[in-house]
């Protein structure tokens, strides 16, 4: 779907140009008189290579071994300036907050030398940060346990285990091989089911390759994997992805049901599509989960699997005991477990809903490399007798 991808790059194109612009401004406050035209011509073409390198890398480097790495550089640079930015932001606020409470007669610094000596430590502690989040913590996968309490399960379910993967983003920073090492240390730690909550698919020259290693992996787990889409999907080739997985023994479930335990009562998994017509993101949200939910016996557990988090109200409305989510990355930058952009209204972690539980997995990769305060996670849920 072209609509969805254009809009996606656009947006990003609008932001690395918002901030090229507020970068330029900030190297008044961090760069002296004598050196600043020459300082900033250098970032103009550093940032027109970063934007170039991101938005058209495939088509200007292919696959070379370079690339990623490269990217992951040009990636780096371009959070060293939102920091920078941020850094003067409070320098400036802090200063023009001091001048205000001991009056207007206090001198301004023009030649912002006090400026400088403060401000010198930042460039620093801005490179520090962009490097441990884009080399350190974006790689560093955690394991997540969760326990969830559900009332009326037998003995038999209880401790039935549940491992999801979500925001995989298999291209340039997330490799084949890495996804194949993510999937043997789940094999370890014995779930009984794979669930994978879309974007796990986001290059199409590693679709085929990808759904092929699902395939071996799907007789790893007592009841298999379960996959449901997200937008990258729909960006990616949808129609080539659904053809590689209707080759696997991989359950797609899409606005559809399955029985992964039977019993009284039993245990169903159900699938939803993402909604990509944004104008009606709310009234698909509400239909899609009407549609998985048909037919399921009355008093039966279910878990829902869905990309966007907005299904995690819409599985409370049904009673839903458990629904897995992803897409937000968690916010991918967070400070003492807060993410610092909450841009939806659930960002990551766990959340009740009456007597549902939803979770929103931070994700195993990402599109764009950094990660601070939010590393990516395998998550694991084990169901317990109320």
């Amino acid at each position: 779907m072209r609509g969805p991808g254009t809009l996606f790059f656009v947006i990003i194109v609008v932001v690395m140009l918002v901030v090229t612009a507020l970068f330029s401004k900030t190297l008044d406050y961090i760069c002296t008189a004598k050196y600043r035209s020459f300082v900033r011509k250098m970032c103009l073409v550093l940032n027109g290579a970063s934007m170039a390198g991101l938005l058209m890398g495939k088509w200007l480097f292919g696959d070379w071994a370079f690339t990623g790495p490269l990217l992951r550089l040009l990636s780096m640079w371009f959070m060293l300036q939102v920091l920078m930015i941020g850094a003067v932001f409070l320098i400036v606020f802090v200063r023009f907050a001091y001048r205000k409470l001991k009056g207007t007669n206090v001198p301004v610094d023009k030649d912002r030398r006090r400026m400088l000596q403060y401000a010198a430590v930042f460039p620093a502690a801005a490179l520090g940060t962009s490097a441990y989040g884009g080399l350190c913590e974006s790689d560093h996968i955690e394991d997540t346990q969760n326990d969830i309490y559900i009332e009326g399960i037998d003995s038999s379910m209880e401790g039935y285990r549940i491992a999801q993967i979500s925001d995989v983003h298999l291209g340039y920073f997330f490799s084949v091989e890495k996804l194949r090492d993510v999937l043997d240390r789940i094999v370890a730690a014995k779930p009984d089911v794979l669930v994978v909550t879309g974007d796990l698919f986001d290059d199409r020259s590693q679709n085929d390759t990808a759904a092929k290693l699902l395939n071996i992996y799907t007789d790893k787990f007592p009841q298999g994997i379960y996959f449901c889409r997200g937008n990258h999907e729909h960006m990616r080739g949808m129609e080539e992805i659904e053809a590689a997985l209707q080759k696997t023994a991989v359950h797609e479930l899409v606005n559809e049901n399955a029985i992964l335990k039977a019993g009284c009562p039993a245990l169903y998994l159900v699938g939803v599509e993402y909604p990509m017509e944004r104008e009606e993101h709310e009234s698909l949200c509400r239909r899609y989960t009407a549609e998985a939910l048909e037919e399921i016996p009355k008093n039966s557990i279910t878990v829902l699997l869905a990309h966007h988090p907005d299904f995690i109200d819409n599985g409370a409305d049904h009673n839903v005991n458990l629904i897995l989510t992803g897409h937000t990355h968690g916010g991918q930058f967070g400070l003492f477990g807060i993410p610092l952009m909450p841009m939806f209204k659930y960002m990551r972690g766990m959340y009740k809903n009456g007597r549902s539980y939803g979770y929103v997995n931070r994700g195993a990769g990402s599109w764009f490399p950094i990660r601070f305060g939010c590393s990516p996670e395998i998550a694991y849920f084990t169901l317990r007798k109320k």
